[in-house]
């Protein structure tokens, strides 16, 4: 890893908002790709801080301040991560929803942004939002996939809720669901009957990929 990407990295997991900032802003002056610096830089810190989250070593203070240092981080970016994706056709509309009782956003936030450089037209409902509205928004906009965030073993279940709304209504079939966050497995997305999942934001991209063929 290029030493800059290390300071990227190290600043944000010691919740040094200004290093950080400059770091990003030193690696783009050295040519690094934007890509690069949001997978080796910002994402690996939040994968470690998720980690570290889990572990017990992180709090959920800690686990917000790092959300909040990366997305300064990658505002910078996010210019330069438009311009690589702005040609690129659109392949499917993705609603994109943290579960109702959940109210994390950081990784759902990488989620939109890969899916977004990756050529999704992605409309992101947010945090805590209730199964019934997910099902309805997806509706509203004809979405092809519905993305489901839950970052808390205790929202787990509104995931498999929202799957459960879509046969209750009689309109599964209209939607590939997929699901993703810290405590979801491959496992349990195949036991709540879900189309995909995805370990982590960079590999949700190829996920849909092939949940939707294109």
């Amino acid at each position: 890893m290029s030493d800059v990407l290390e300071k990227i990295k190290d600043a944000i997991l010691e919740m040094e908002e200004d290093d950080a900032q400059d770091f990003v802003k030193e690696a783009i002056e050295e040519g690094l790709s934007p890509q690069k610096i949001l997978n080796e830089g910002i994402i690996a810190a939040l994968d470690e801080i998720g980690e570290k989250f889990t572990s017990g070593e992180f709090f959920l203070l800690e686990l917000s301040e790092g959300a909040r240092i990366s997305d300064l981080c990658i505002e910078i970016l996010k210019p330069l991560l438009a311009s690589e994706g702005q040609d690129v056709e659109k392949k499917g509309k993705v609603l994109l929803a943290t579960v109702k009782g959940d109210l994390h956003d950081i990784g759902k936030n990488l989620v939109a942004l890969q899916m977004n450089i990756g050529g999704y037209e992605v409309v992101d409902l947010g945090i805590d939002q209730e199964s019934l509205n997910i099902v309805a928004k997806a509706q509203e906009i004809n979405a092809d996939v519905i993305a489901l965030s839950s970052l808390m073993i205790t929202t787990l279940e509104n995931q498999a809720e929202v799957i459960k709304i879509l046969k209750d209504k009689g309109i599964r079939d209209q939607f590939k669901v997929v699901v993703g966050g810290g405590p979801t497995t491959e496992e349990w997305a195949k036991e709540i009957g879900a189309d995909g999942w995805a370990p982590d934001a960079v590999s949700s991209v190829s996920m849909l990929d092939k949940v939707l063929a294109v």
